[in-house]
């Protein structure tokens, strides 16, 4: 460490920092070796699937009030996501654009 003149405190931190990055990159890979169940991968991007459902329908919705909120465009994942639904009444019939984009709440 010399040749790049570094002090010792310095060189200190650097090697401290490697050690950690060993000690880290052996932990994951102990992690890995265990290896988890097809059925928990599915069963953790369903619970994914629902989070990412209720964050584009939420934008969807503040989007149709107004019109300045984007959606997020979600690419390949799209056709899940995408689904025809009723269209209220009141838009069939040039109405007032209903609250909540026609959503109630349940009683």
């Amino acid at each position: 460490m010399a040749r790049v003149r570094l002090n010792a405190a310095y060189e200190q931190r650097l090697r401290d920092a490697a050690v950690t990055v060993v000690t880290t990159d052996r932990d994951a890979s102990a992690a890995a070796q265990e290896g988890v169940s097809q059925e928990e991968l599915d069963d953790a991007d369903g619970r994914v699937m629902h989070v990412v459902d209720w964050g584009y329908r939420a934008f969807k919705e503040a989007n149709e009030l107004d019109d300045e909120i984007r959606v997020p465009e979600l690419g390949t994942l799209a056709p899940y996501f995408t689904t025809k639904r009723a269209v209220p009444k009141s838009d069939e019939e040039g109405g007032e654009k209903p609250v909540n984009g026609g959503v109630t709440k349940p009683a």
